[in-house]
C-alpha cells in the first residue's frame, strides 16, 4: 500500500491460487469456519494490523478482556461459557495462574536454559494450565506453530517475549475479525487491486540474475513461462522458499543465514 501511494509499479507474485498464507479461513465439515492462525489479537501487540484494519474497514468485534476472551469458542460463533470461573476445570487452574509468577521467570537468567516444558513439570503444572492458559495467551503474540515447539522453547524468553507482552496489555480489549480472516484478506486484495497492484496468483517464480539496479526473474503460470525485469524484489516467505526462488543467484552469505533458519510447514 506504502508503495504504491510513493508512485511505485507494484506486482505481487504468489504460488498458491490464493494470497495470504496462514491469514485465511478454512471451512470444517458442518460449514463451520476457523481461522489457523490470527485469530485474535489485542491492538496493543498488533498495532500495525490494528491501523491497517481501520484503513481497510474490516469489521472487527470485542472479545472483552484477556480473562473472558479465553472462554471464547468460535465454532458457531457463541461463547461456551460466560466466564473463565465457569469453565469445569477451572478452580485448579486459576489456583495455577495465581502461583505463575512471570515477572520471577523474566529476573532468573538461568532459565534461558530451561524449556517451557521442562519448567511446568519442575513446578507440577496441569496440563490445562499449559494449554488452555499458557499457550492460550502467547499465541496472541508467537502463534502457527504446534504445542511442541512451544514447549521446547526456552520458558524465560516465551515470558519475556511473548507472554508479559499480552498480560502487560490487558487493559486493551481482545478483539478478532469479525468474518474471519479470509474476509480481511479480500478486503486487501479488493484495496491493492483498486490502486493498480498488479497481483499473479498460481505463478512460480526464479531469479535469473542480479544487478545493482534490476532483479531478472522468470515467471511461470499454468505452464506458460516469460521473463520480467524488475527494479527490486522482496521475498517474503520462509527462509528456504527463499532460497529456492533465489537459485544459483544466492550468495553465500545468504545461503549460510537462510539455511540456518529452522522452519516448519503449514503448522
Amino acid at each position: 500500500l506504502a508503495l504504491t501511494r510513493f508512485g511505485h509499479k507494484v506486482t505481487i507474485v504468489e504460488r498458491r491460487a490464493r494470497f495470504g498464507g496462514h491469514a485465511t479461513s478454512v471451512v470444517l465439515p458442518g460449514g463451520y469456519s476457523v481461522d489457523p492462525a490470527f485469530g485474535s489479537f489485542t491492538a496493543a501487540a498488533y498495532p500495525n494490523v490494528a491501523r491497517l484494519f481501520r484503513e481497510l474497514g474490516v469489521e472487527i468485534e470485542e472479545l472483552g478482556s484477556f480473562k473472558e476472551a479465553l472462554s471464547y469458542f468460535s465454532l458457531d460463533g457463541t461463547r461456551a461459557w460466560k466466564a473463565i470461573e465457569n469453565i469445569p476445570f477451572a478452580r485448579h487452574v486459576l489456583d495455577e495462574l495465581a502461583r505463575f509468577d512471570a515477572w520471577s521467570i523474566l529476573a532468573d537468567e538461568n532459565l534461558d536454559f530451561v524449556t517451557a516444558r521442562e519448567y511446568f513439570a519442575q513446578h507440577g503444572y496441569s496440563e490445562e494450565f499449559i494449554h488452555y492458559v499458557f499457550l492460550g495467551t502467547i499465541i496472541f503474540v508467537f502463534v502457527g506453530h504446534p504445542a511442541d515447539y512451544y514447549l521446547d522453547y526456552p520458558i524465560r524468553q516465551l515470558v519475556k517475549y511473548s507472554y508479559l507482552p499480552v498480560v502487560l496489555a490487558g487493559r486493551e480489549p481482545v478483539c478478532r475479525v469479525k468474518h474471519g480472516s479470509a474476509s480481511y484478506m479480500k478486503k486487501l486484495g479488493d484495496t491493492l487491486t483498486a490502486q493498480g497492484v498488479r497481483m499473479l496468483l498460481s505463478t512460480e517464480t526464479q531469479v535469473l540474475d542480479r544487478q545493482p539496479n534490476a532483479v531478472n526473474v522468470a515467471l511461470t503460470q499454468d505452464g506458460k513461462r516469460w521473463e520480467e525485469r524488475f527494479d527490486h524484489v522482496i521475498l517474503s516467505t520462509a527462509p528456504g522458499a527463499a532460497l529456492q526462488v533465489l537459485g544459483d543467484r544466492a550468495t553465500d552469505l545468504e545461503r549460510e543465514i537462510l539455511g540456518a533458519i529452522p522452519s516448519t510447514s503449514d503448522t
